[in-house]
């Protein structure tokens, strides 16, 4: 090996260099035992990072959506935010709030909720935001229920705005139109 050559041959060599070569000689005469012993840290405890507990409240949330218990989505979705805040990434809570409790027949509680993302959603880049056009589209859908048309069809454009290639929108801002 040239560079036991050099350092023992008596040659300039930089100091990184030669203590590479004293590491790699120690590995070789006392085995890699030895080294990664000296030099290897025990692993750290494992406490979850506040990224993996937020992972898993979501997905809890969603879990809680999907298994069609609404009810359990309003009451956690409440703590959670407070414990996490209202960010770009904890908007999927507010959402599962929103569409449960419109689920539950609360269109005032689920349009609140909707509304309550807008802002988060406003942050994002515009391809970020087409992910959310639908966030539009629901709240329009809210308001023609309640026959407040010109809300619905204001959200409407708004969402065709952030999506403007949705057909079906655009299909439903003309029914809106027709039932104005």
């Amino acid at each position: 090996m040239p560079v036991f050559r050099d350092m023992f041959g008596g040659r300039a060599v930089s100091r990184p260099l030669r203590v590479l070569g004293l590491v790699v000689l120690v590995a070789a005469v006392t085995g890699p035992r030895f080294v990664a012993g000296v030099w290897a840290q025990p692993p750290a405890t494992s406490d979850p990072s506040p990224s993996d507990t937020l992972r898993d409240d979501i997905e809890q949330i969603a879990r809680l959506f999907y298994d069609k218990q609404f009810e359990a989505v309003v009451r956690d979705a409440g703590p959670l935010l407070a414990r996490h805040g209202l960010t770009s990434t904890t908007v999927s809570i507010v959402l599962f709030e929103a569409e449960s409790r419109a689920r539950l027949g609360q269109q005032d509680e689920a349009i609140r909720a909707y509304e309550r993302a807008l802002p988060v959603i406003s942050t994002l880049g515009n391809v970020q935001q087409r992910g959310f056009a639908w966030v539009f589209f629901r709240l329009a859908v809210l308001a023609r229920e309640k026959r407040q048309l010109d809300q619905a069809v204001a959200k409407v454009e708004t969402g065709l705005q952030v999506e403007p290639h949705n057909m079906r929108a655009q299909i439903f801002l003309g029914e809106l139109f027709n039932e104005r």
